[in-house]
């Protein structure tokens, strides 16, 4: 970690000499920035994060002791060290009072001020190990914390309230959506964990990792729309799956669930590590509901006037957003009614039709691929190839030399 170090003496040769040597003494430890008064430092600070103040006692408008204390009601923790010319006993006491780490006399000699630098990293050093020690405690701790949460291990409600809202959480306040990532090996576990903090880091979202093989990610809000979170809860599902698919050959299982209490948590896991065993295929998203699964038969009259407009226009250009448009419903609602109704995504459904569609279009010889393509809503035909091979396993132009064969073996 860079620190940031502020030097403030209005005798410019001091000042550059000050900041000469802390910036050479320690390098990759040090930023260092100047100010001629003041005035002008406290200017600076409103804009940047300083860590250490080193500032002289003499100075015009304001003195470095008035500076320490206006600088104290700014940010509190941060350090201060005192060069004066004189060695007064009053000023070193005031010095120390005001969280200086130390006092300098002038003409300060270059010794002195590499040894202060080197006492200042090696506190910013201990204070590392000390904040790290104790973020990994508590690190610990909130993992134990929400290892009871989902097995339900409280004998009060009072218990698991206390429990939840220690964790950010807080009952019958906020929508929670659990995804549940089920690793191949344990092996993989850490990685993801590690992965999947990063990747939510920018959200208010917590990962933990539980038993030995599962990764659990909480996304959580407080006043936005259910249907709004839960399909952004979607989007960030399959955005990590995506990206994970990208950077591992580790497979996994996904399940999410919504919850609109804490008291949920065991009832949510018990759903959906029962909807993960009963998947076939890895990498495969499951949406459930605390209470129900949201795979259901398709009900909703929008849903339904849009797989008439697909299976009558899937030769177009056919976006979700336009398509949502027109059965008049939020284009990140429709994204998550129609996964929930139909059990695949927006994309899924149109590019499994388009790909039906081809397969029934190669199997005719006259018909060249890239007419195949047009056909099937594809502008560009790299594209068509690319999605075909991905969807069939074949290329068009493969697929195609495997159904004749096959015909010419099986004329019948």
């Amino acid at each position: 970690m860079m620190h940031r170090i502020l030097v403030v003496d209005d005798e410019p040769v001091v000042r550059k000499g000050i900041a000469f040597i802390i910036e050479h003494c320690a390098p990759e430890w040090v930023e260092v920035a100047q100010a001629e008064s003041a005035t002008k430092a406290l200017r600076l600070m409103e804009n940047s994060e300083f860590h250490l103040i080193v500032t002289d006692i003499h100075m015009p408008e304001m003195n470095g002791l008035q500076f320490l204390t206006e600088v104290r009601l700014l940010s509190p923790d941060i350090r201060g060290i005192i060069i004066s010319g004189y060695n007064d006993f009053d000023y070193t006491r005031r010095a120390l009072q005001l969280n200086c780490l130390d006092y300098l006399v002038k003409p300060v000699k270059k010794e002195e001020l590499e040894e202060m630098v080197r006492k200042v990293v090696r506190l910013w050093e201990e204070e590392n190990r000390a904040r790290k020690k104790l973020d990994e405690t508590e690190q610990l701790a909130d993992q134990y914390r929400f290892r009871r949460l989902l097995n339900g291990e409280f004998d009060t409600v009072a218990e698991m309230y206390d429990c939840a809202s220690a964790l950010g959480l807080y009952p019958k306040a906020q929508m929670i959506a659990m995804l549940t990532l089920e690793v191949e090996t344990r092996s993989y576990q850490l990685p993801l964990y590690l992965y999947a903090g990063e990747l939510f880091r920018e959200i208010d979202a917590s990962v933990y990792r539980v038993d030995n093989d599962e990764v659990i990610v909480l996304m959580r809000h407080d006043n936005e729309d259910e249907a709004d979170f839960w399909a952004g809860s979607v989007r960030q599902a399959e955005r990590l799956l995506a990206r994970w698919r990208l950077t591992s050959q580790a497979k996994f299982r996904a399940s999410l669930c919504l919850l609109r209490d804490v008291s949920e948590f065991p009832s949510c896991r018990r759903k959906a590590k029962q909807t993960r065993e009963g998947q076939t295929e890895w990498l495969t998203l499951q949406l459930l509901e605390a209470g129900h699964d949201a795979r259901s038969e398709v009900a909703t009259p929008a849903i339904r006037k849009a797989l008439r407009m697909i299976e009558e226009r899937f030769d177009q250009e056919l976006s979700a957003t336009g398509v949502a448009n027109a059965v008049h419903l939020n284009p990140d609602y429709f994204s998550w009614l129609f996964h929930k109704e139909v059990g695949k995504t927006y994309t899924e459904h149109v590019t499994e039709i388009r790909m039906e569609r081809a397969k029934q279009l190669l199997a005719e010889r006259s018909i060249p691929a890239y007419e195949v393509a047009e056909k099937t809503g594809y502008q560009s035909v790299r594209n068509f190839n690319r999605v075909f091979k991905a969807w069939v396993g074949l290329s068009p132009i493969e697929f195609r030399k495997k159904y004749q064969a096959n015909v010419q073996q099986d004329p019948g």
